[in-house]
């Protein structure tokens, strides 16, 4: 029985910056001796805000051969207006398992996607492509396929450290939501981009630290880390004492691969 993992994924944070995020998806995936991925968009329509996935935008930064459009898994209440999340085709679950084979069998894995922060679960859905990756893993449970469907990039949560400055530590004592990130070498972006969700990571200054559950790094203005948790940041917030919270956040939020 084949063992495969697939990836969801929201671009969430990535609208005008898609280039550098593939670039840095693909670098990850190689490094893991994986080919650059197959993207699969599942949402129903391609009239967005963000300009890198806005209709074919995003197929032409990819390329046609690493690009396809599923509109039939796509979240049938946007159109609709239902307050009901609806799949517009369930059935079209069975096709998607087939992009993921082949895509297996061709030493690549895919990312299916669309536009939400997170994902959420089944049993409390705040985005579409939690109940996809759920008909997702029935269709390959009905082809006898071991399928684990994980958000990308996956992976176990880690610890880590940062050394940061003291005003930045002072910012998230004061509700910040992110840790700036300047001046990244090319080396940790690679490894930031890929830090799994909800890590734990220790911020520290010459004068002082605390800790905060992170996830993959992101660019606006400039590169980040999103803080996730805890709700309120506390100079007495450790590794240790931040490891229940990091429990329930990867829960959740979706963030537990399914098998």
């Amino acid at each position: 029985m084949k063992r495969v993992t697939a990836f969801t994924w929201g671009y969430w944070g990535w609208g005008t910056h898609a280039e550098e995020f593939v670039r840095n998806v693909d670098a990850v995936e190689r490094a893991r001796g994986w080919r650059p991925p197959l993207f699969v968009d599942i949402r129903i329509r391609r009239t967005v805000r963000a300009p890198n996935f806005r209709q074919n935008t995003f197929e032409k930064i990819v390329g046609q051969r690493r690009y396809a459009w599923m509109k039939t898994l796509g979240n049938k209440s946007i159109v609709t207006k239902n307050r009901r999340m609806e799949i517009a085709d369930q059935k079209a679950a069975s096709d998607l398992l087939e992009h993921v084979l082949r895509a297996h069998d061709q030493k690549r894995r895919v990312l299916f996607f669309c536009a939400c922060e997170y994902p959420g679960t089944v049993h409390s859905p705040s985005c579409h492509r939690a109940a996809v990756a759920g008909l997702l893993l029935k269709a390959a449970h009905c082809k006898g396929v071991r399928l684990t469907v994980a958000e990308w990039p996956g992976g176990e949560p880690r610890t880590d450290a940062l050394r940061t400055s003291s005003q930045e530590l002072k910012k998230v004592l004061r509700g910040a939501t992110r840790v700036a990130l300047p001046n990244l070498s090319l080396k940790d972006k690679r490894k930031y981009t890929a830090l799994p969700w909800c890590s734990r990571v220790k911020l520290f200054s010459d004068e002082s630290s605390l800790a905060i559950v992170s996830g993959p790094a992101k660019i606006g203005r400039e590169w980040y880390l999103p803080i996730l948790g805890p709700g309120i940041s506390k100079e007495t917030d450790t590794l240790a004492s931040l490891q229940k919270a990091a429990v329930h956040l990867r829960r959740s939020r979706g963030y537990s691969p399914r098998s």
